[in-house]
């Protein structure tokens, strides 16, 4: 859902849709949708413009990948 949002040019609705999902995950101790769920808001501040923001949520994007050897993102964040 949050990636749609943000193909509609929702990206607060997106972003806290994102920050649902992450309080969720510490909620119930599981790293399985965190990293995908900071990248997109990063993503999401990537599109409005707000490098500074971006990069912080994608740095930590990248760690979680990083641990859970899920090398999807890490080339584009990287870059």
């Amino acid at each position: 859902m949050a990636k749609v949002l943000t193909r509609l040019k929702r990206y607060r609705d997106s972003n806290n849709l994102c920050e649902e999902g992450i309080k969720k995950c510490i909620e119930i101790s599981s790293m399985y949708l965190y990293g995908e769920l900071t990248y997109q808001i990063g993503y999401n501040y990537e599109l409005i413009g707000n490098r500074k923001t971006a990069i912080k949520f994608y740095q930590e994007s990248l760690e979680i990948f990083k641990i859970r050897t899920n090398n999807h993102f890490n080339e584009y964040i990287k870059k």
